[in-house]
């Protein structure tokens, strides 16, 4: 499966409801089910396949972008504030852990896959602790809460985003070097003392997958409202 190609990329299809190349379908099988949780007219959320905590998700556009910084050039940021926010929300109260959200974003025009996958995606994920070391040797600054500034600061090339749980942002862009491929998962799963790989296809878990999708039993307007 080429997850690069917009045309048949995983992502695209599970948010349009493509039984043929739903990639979690496919490795649950049985009666097809849209596991989308919590949607906004431009965005949708994915139980990740490869979960580093319990209620892992993936906050996705519904159209095929390569990055958050090139999402929220087209998608107004109050649509996707409001969803981050809402699904933070959920989780901390939820599971009475706290919220981190991180992105390996790539550079626009390129098709090295970074992260599994060609479609953009923003990680939320739990832990215990309320904020984390940033990798070291690397040139971090602040970046906006609300997203605000990401696209102006990165300029088209390849980034990796933080937040913490107390909703501090960072940035850190590639120039000399590429990041590596799964950067930022790898460095989650150590900084929060997990035993589940780093590379994402070592680390499926269907069934935690689908215990992430049944947890969340709230209606969708009461998110998007």
């Amino acid at each position: 499966m080429d997850l690069m190609n917009k045309k048949q990329c995983a992502i695209c299809s599970q948010i349009k409801g493509d039984s043929l190349n739903d990639l979690i379908f496919n490795n649950v099988g049985g009666e097809y089910i849209r596991r989308i949780a919590f949607e906004t007219d431009s965005l949708a959320c994915v139980p990740s396949l490869a979960p580093l905590s319990k209620g892992h998700w993936l906050l996705c556009p519904k159209e095929h972008f390569i990055s958050v910084a090139e999402m929220i050039e087209a998608i107004p940021y109050a649509e996707i504030n409001h969803l981050r926010f809402k699904l933070a929300t959920f989780l901390s109260t939820r599971y009475g852990r706290f919220v981190h959200q991180f992105e390996h974003g790539s550079a626009n025009g390129s098709d090295r896959i970074i992260c599994g996958t060609g479609h953009a995606h923003l990680h939320f994920v739990l832990s215990e602790k309320h904020q984390l070391t940033l990798p070291s040797g690397m040139k971090w600054e602040p970046v906006r809460s609300d997203l605000g500034d990401l696209a102006a600061i990165v300029q088209g090339r390849e980034y990796a985003y933080y937040c913490n749980a107390q909703s501090q942002s960072f940035v850190v862009v590639a120039k000399d070097e590429p990041i590596p491929s799964q950067f930022m998962r790898k460095w989650f799963a150590e900084q929060s003392g997990t035993e589940v790989a780093g590379n994402w296809l070592d680390a499926l878990n269907v069934g935690e997958t689908l215990r992430t999708f049944e947890d969340y039993s709230i209606p969708q307007v009461q998110l998007v409202n």
